[in-house]
């Protein structure tokens, strides 16, 4: 296994084998596309350069951010910096996610010229509570109301998270600070929003409209 395939492994997962080759279902849902076991190692590997690329992108977006904060709060500690750096970071995973899930639907746009098929799948069953789902009911005003106030507190929360964790590891280097912030401040903002998905019944990043 090289290190493409390896690193394409989350694309892999759409995949599901069968004698005759593959099925490709977009996040192992929905329709099924037939692929041949070419055309799955070149979408493997694909995703692994994707995954590779979008590797250095975070790490050079993140110095480009640190550098330009730096240019604007020079003496560094200022906590106008703290929060112009922690908004540059939140632009970047929003945007990191992004880049993703349209990466991740690669070989949807490659098959959309051919028909899929109504094939069983032969993955496990999804789990109880899943089983359970129903459609959520329309909001009332007094859901609306809270889903705002869920937008606002995954903002808030993302930077107050991204604020203290990066402060906190501020000794271990900017870098290290940087990313231990991002990682806390999505780690957040989805927390949240699986609380705003229960009692709302929508989530707000899925509600996003530029997000695919």
């Amino acid at each position: 296994m090289g290190i493409l395939t390896l690193c394409g492994g989350f694309m892999a997962m759409q995949f599901e084998k069968r004698p005759e080759g593959y099925l490709y279902r977009v996040n192992g849902k929905g329709p099924a596309w037939p692929v041949t076991q070419h055309d799955y190692v070149r979408f493997v590997r694909r995703a692994g350069v994707s995954f590779l690329l979008h590797v250095i992108a975070l790490c050079l977006s993140i110095v480009a951010a640190a550098m330009l904060t730096s240019l604007v709060f020079p003496r560094g500690g200022e906590a106008g910096g703290m929060v112009m750096m922690g908004g540059f970071l939140l632009l970047i995973g929003v945007a990191l996610y992004r880049s993703l899930v349209w990466a991740m639907r690669a070989p949807a746009r490659a098959l959309a010229g051919q028909a899929p098929i109504d094939a069983p799948s032969t993955a496990p069953p999804p789990p109880r509570r899943a089983a359970k789902a129903t459609a959520a009911p329309p909001m009332t005003w007094g859901k609306r109301l809270l889903f705002v106030g869920y937008l606002v507190a995954e903002g808030i929360g993302a930077i107050v998270a991204l604020v203290v964790v990066a402060g906190l590891l501020d000794g271990w280097g900017d870098a290290v600070a940087a990313i231990a912030g991002l990682v806390a401040a999505i780690a957040t903002m989805f927390a949240i929003d699986r609380l705003c998905k229960r009692y709302t019944g929508e989530s707000v990043i899925e509600s996003l409209p530029f997000l695919p």
